[in-house]
């Protein structure tokens, strides 16, 4: 059993991919029981528009990506 506060998956890595400047805020705090928590603000960021033949739309928006795993032999 895991102690109240101790994650066993802790927030290890946090990518913002295609970012849109000044449109993300990170900030963490450490909560009263050692837990962090993280807060990502997002404001202002314009509309996309699909065009004729481009990328799927997932993979040239900004977007947010995290994970808990040490690093990829871990997940492999």
């Amino acid at each position: 059993m895991t102690p109240l506060g101790k994650s066993r998956r802790p927030l290890l890595h946090n990518h913002l991919r295609a970012p849109v400047s000044n449109t993300v805020a990170y900030a963490t705090r450490t909560l009263a029981d050692g837990r962090l928590l993280h807060r990502w603000t997002i404001h202002d960021v314009p509309q996309m528009f699909p065009e004729p033949e481009m990328p799927a739309m997932e993979t040239v928006v900004q977007r947010l990506l995290l994970s808990t795993a040490p690093d990829w032999p871990a997940l492999s």
